[in-house]
């Protein structure tokens, strides 16, 4: 193989090896993709932690969270302590009327049931009630601790990590060990068929 093939091929090889290497840095097996993140409502209190999507799955599992919905598989936001004064709804199980039991349910059940927030809107994984629906509402009944409840979401968000710089600097890591692994194997094979020396052989002007 001369020099001009040599490099055509390293070309089209260096393509799929980013492509891999940018691949597996997005892999949980490599660097732990789930966030877990836990605040209470009352309390200037918040835990973090960094781990496998498996683990999420098991920790995200707990009956003593209210998730607060985040839409991402990679991130679980749990909320406990909502002691906020406020009523809770759900819908009627056929029909959109909301039925009021805020005597009957408190964050704790909420908590329990494995249900979720989106913004106000509350969504359990079961039916509280067998004659209401799983789907329903909160309502604060003073402005300021609705204020609260915004503000202490923003700050469960603000303990979220972006980890695009490092799965880059993983990604990169990967195809430059890739690249040297490939470059020092060429070398051998150019060693064991050639010897050592490198370049092609100049003919003497008698050959």
């Amino acid at each position: 193989m001369n020099q001009k093939q040599y490099i055509r091929l390293s070309t089209v090889l260096a393509i799929p090896a980013l492509i891999a290497s940018f691949w597996l840095a997005q892999q949980d097996f490599i660097f732990n993709r789930g966030q877990f993140v836990s605040c209470s409502m009352s309390d200037d209190e918040c835990y973090y932690e960094q781990m496998s999507l498996n683990d999420l799955e098991k920790v995200s599992s707990s009956p003593n969270l209210i998730e607060y919905n985040h839409h991402s598989p990679d991130v679980f936001l749990g909320i406990y302590d909502l002691n906020f004064p406020m009523r809770i709804y759900f819908y009627e199980m056929y029909g959109d009327k909301k039925v009021d039991v805020t005597n009957l349910v408190d964050s704790k059940i909420l908590e329990t049931k494995s249900c979720s927030l989106t913004g106000e809107i509350l969504n359990c994984k079961e039916p509280v009630f067998s004659w209401v629906s799983s789907y329903g509402e909160i309502e604060f009944i003073n402005r300021d601790e609705q204020q609260q409840y915004i503000d202490r979401i923003g700050e469960v968000y603000s303990h979220l990590k972006k980890n695009f710089l490092i799965r880059t600097a993983i990604g990169i890591g990967l195809f430059l060990s890739i690249a040297a692994s490939y470059l020092i194997f060429s070398w051998l094979v150019h060693f064991i068929i050639y010897g050592a020396k490198i370049g092609s052989q100049k003919k003497r002007p008698y050959q």
